[in-house]
């Protein structure tokens, strides 16, 4: 059973911690939908920001896809969390989240210039370099009936 909290405005349902496959499917969910704020939500509720989704196109982790959306808020909700790895690459691209926002968008794209700021913090020891990916378990697009009322931001 889902109970409901506000998070900045909005409603969110709270998450079991057991209920892992759910959180994780959702994190992928929100990022697609560019909800920042239910991808903070969901990474501090125990979401894997590394975990890669097979979508029929190989597998993308979370920051991959935001990425190629190009959603800076989304994109800064995941790279708040200091497990998320700037360093890996989608398994069908082998690209990383910042030569993918440059490929789609060019050199000018705040998330490719985030992206590239935030590398040369790992490469200065700066920043953590963030957790490696999950095992070989790939997270089902499924989504979940649970949560609502989730806004882009």
């Amino acid at each position: 059973e889902c109970r409901q909290t506000m998070i900045r405005g909005l409603n969110l349902s709270l998450y079991p911690k057991s209920d892992t496959k759910r959180v994780q499917r959702d994190l992928f969910k929100y990022v697609k939908e560019k909800k920042p704020d239910a991808v903070r939500y969901l990474l501090a509720v125990g979401a894997n920001p590394n975990a890669f989704q097979s979508d029929g196109r190989g597998g993308w982790n979370a920051l991959l896809l935001a990425a190629l959306d190009g959603h800076l808020g989304v994109v800064r909700a995941l790279l708040d969390d200091p497990r998320t790895n700037l360093r890996l690459t989608g398994r069908s691209t082998e690209q990383r989240a910042d030569e993918i926002a440059e490929e789609m968008r060019g050199e000018d794209d705040p998330v490719y210039k985030l992206l590239v700021q935030e590398l040369a913090k790992v490469e200065r020891g700066e920043r953590a370099e963030g957790e490696p990916a999950p095992g070989p378990e790939p997270v089902s697009p499924m989504t979940s009936s649970c949560a609502v009322g989730l806004s882009s931001q």
